[in-house]
């Protein structure tokens, strides 16, 4: 299992899903130019055969068939009708360009399930008062996107919760966004806000923002223990820097709009902002769901280092074990008579 790559296609019988548009299309160019062979599945079957025939135009290399890859159904039958044509099937490319390598005779929809459809949730969150950071988030953000089909991955704006959302706990409106089987979820912003703005800014009390760390270290075990694959990132930047960022997009006409007066009075709040970040990363980065600190007065630097880290963790997740991680323990209070033995 690994990323795209030509070794990993040189000679190969690949399926690829999502096959007739965009990223799909490139990665069956690439299996090609490698002397590869490609069944191309797509949900739209004259999208197939069209980039069939641009990519491939006596056939001879290309197999295209219509179907849902989140059916077993369609996996089963490009299975089978991969292996008929050219003999065999070495294996699956996704939509991302992850490149799952499954002889044919080893196939089975339950086999793609438990190894191939990992879930994904990326967390950004940017430096300075209320995320309007100027750091490069959303940069990041659309470098991770652009190449990738849509209906693999959903971007999810967080702001401040609605009435309905605050009628029901800090957590619930995050819990219904995280992703399905297979599926990539990109919180801009996240459920850190509880620990951050509204601590700074006094939106909650201090025994508020104090139990935040424990639900949430809670709630991302209960994810990780399910294979659910957390990539949580800060981009920090430093403070001339996003000093130069602002005055740039004050002085641009087409920018301004971005910059607010909210933004030079959060500025104001730099070293308190800096200190709830920095318990934060201590006190909630985990095994399971470790923070990713990002410098980003570089932005292509910055671009760079979200996508390495996104590639891998996900490398590691399809090439380590399958068994869910068991969820922490939780932590038991002590009785009085324990206490007076140690004591």
């Amino acid at each position: 299992m690994s990323v795209l790559s030509g070794e990993a296609l040189t000679g190969r019988v690949i399926a690829v899903t999502g096959a007739g548009r965009g990223i799909g299309a490139g990665i069956v160019g690439a299996i090609l130019a490698a002397g590869g062979k490609v069944a191309l599945i797509d949900l739209d079957r004259r999208a197939a055969e069209a980039a069939a025939a641009a990519l491939d135009p006596d056939g001879s290399r290309t197999l295209p068939l219509a179907g849902n890859v989140t059916e077993p159904a369609t996996l089963e039958a490009a299975a089978e009708a991969a292996t008929k044509r050219f003999g065999r099937l070495s294996g699956w490319v996704n939509n991302a360009g992850i490149v799952q390598m499954i002889p044919a005779t080893d196939y089975s929809p339950e086999k793609w399930d438990r190894e191939f459809q990992v879930n994904v949730a990326g967390v950004m969150n940017g430096a300075q008062a209320a995320y309007r950071a100027f750091a490069g988030k959303g940069g990041a953000i659309r470098r991770l996107t652009e190449s990738l089909y849509p209906r693999c991955y959903d971007v999810v704006p967080v702001g401040a919760p609605n009435e309905w959302e605050r009628a029901h706990p800090y957590l619930w409106r995050f819990w219904k966004e995280f992703p399905d089987a297979g599926k990539l979820v990109i919180f801009d912003r996240s459920w850190y806000g509880s620990v951050l703005v509204e601590r700074v800014e006094g939106f909650c009390g201090e025994r508020d923002w104090k139990r935040a760390y424990r639900e949430i270290n809670e709630m991302e075990g209960h994810l990780a223990s399910t294979g659910v694959v957390i990539a949580k990132f800060w981009l920090q930047i430093d403070r001339d820097e996003q000093l130069r960022r602002f005055e740039s997009r004050r002085d641009d006409p087409e920018r301004s709009w971005k910059l607010t007066d909210e933004d030079w009075r959060n500025r104001e709040k730099w070293g308190l902002y800096q200190e709830a970040v920095s318990e934060m990363i201590v006190r909630t980065s985990t095994a399971q769901a470790p923070w990713t600190v990002v410098a980003t007065n570089s932005k292509k630097l910055a671009r760079v280092k979200v996508l390495s880290t996104v590639v891998d963790a996900i490398e590691a997740a399809l090439s380590g074990s399958t068994a869910p991680k068991p969820a922490p323990e939780p932590r038991k209070k002590k009785t009085d008579t324990e206490k007076r033995k140690k004591a």
